[in-house]
């Protein structure tokens, strides 16, 4: 991998401001289409992402780079617009069609507890990076404004609100039982993880 010197000659950019733009649009495609990403691509991208994450914790500089690119600001909306409502659909159980009778979302949850925990952590990471960046500026709060990230957020806190809200409905001490607990977790991680830090300078 080329030092950050060396991917800005060659690329005319900052490493983390590539890497996230790489990120925002894997992730996106992965929303419109489980079947876009190879597992390898997904835990790389995983990994990447984490990598931005540490690197906006530790830097000013990386976080003012990615936080004045309004593309960025654009992708991150876009990227909760589509994933929300396949958040929705992974765990939270429509009514029988037949009967009108509510079925179990502690089962559906269950049956989808390995990919909603992917999801959960990779749009955790994703919040987390917008916080670190929006405690920057005002002039990059006002850039992430534009982009109408709040609404999606407002829709996240929402579905967050309404899934944890579901009590378990299985048996009790059960593997369905212990697989909900860890997505309801993660749920409520993701709730906290929204409420964006204020400005320092």
């Amino acid at each position: 991998m080329p030092s950050p010197a060396e991917f800005k000659r060659r690329h005319g950019r900052e490493a983390e401001d590539k890497g996230l733009e790489l990120v925002l649009i894997c992730t996106q495609s992965l929303y419109k289409s489980r079947k876009t990403l190879t597992e390898n691509c997904f835990d790389h991208t995983v990994r990447v992402c984490k990598r931005i994450l540490r690197r906006t914790n530790d830097s000013e500089q990386v976080r003012m780079v990615i936080g004045m690119n309004a593309q960025h600001w654009k992708d991150i909306n876009n990227t909760f617009a589509l994933a929300i409502p396949v958040l929705e659909i992974q765990s939270l159980a429509s009514d029988d069609p037949q009967t009108g009778a509510p079925t179990s979302s502690s089962a559906l949850m269950a049956l989808n507890h390995d990919i909603l925990m992917k999801d959960l952590d990779r749009l955790n990471d994703i919040l987390l990076i917008a916080r670190n960046v929006l405690a920057t500026t005002v002039e990059i709060q006002n850039l992430a404004g534009e982009s109408l990230l709040d609404q999606q957020i407002l829709k996240l806190i929402d579905l967050c609100v309404r899934v944890t809200a579901r009590g378990y409905d299985g048996d009790a001490g059960s593997r369905t039982e212990q697989q909900w607990g860890e997505v309801i977790g993660s749920c409520k991680c993701l709730n906290q993880t929204k409420r964006p830090q204020r400005t320092v300078h």
